[in-house]
């Protein structure tokens, strides 16, 4: 995500204003993540024609465990895992900016609590 986006995300104030950033964020991930642009492949689903924030498909978290998940050319700043358990291998959550990881959790933690 660019540093524009970066503001962005922490200047929404209402309902509308979210859909239209998640719309936004939607239609980045879809060509610049490698593997969820296949995941909509496979679903038939064309980015250029979901213009509902209810139409965004989630990708499976499975696929966290399996894929690494971050936009093309990205590298990250560090990778948290989990430790997975006898079955299951361990997911990973690649961010690609710390400073944002943080803002994000610092802001909803002030929202919330």
């Amino acid at each position: 995500m660019d540093a524009g986006l970066h503001h962005e995300i922490f200047q929404i104030k209402d309902d509308r204003t979210f859909r239209e950033f998640a719309l936004k964020v939607f239609y980045l991930q879809a060509g610049s993540v490698p593997v969820y642009g296949e995941y909509l492949k496979f679903l038939k689903i064309d980015p250029r024609k979901v213009r509902r924030l209810e139409d965004i498909p989630f990708l499976p978290v499975e696929f966290f465990r399996t894929h690494r998940v971050i936009c093309r050319g990205m590298d990250p700043e560090i990778v948290f895992e989990s430790s997975g358990t006898t079955l299951n291998a361990p997911s990973r959550h690649y961010v690609a900016s710390l400073a944002l990881y943080r803002k994000s959790n610092l802001n909803g933690f002030r929202i919330y609590y």
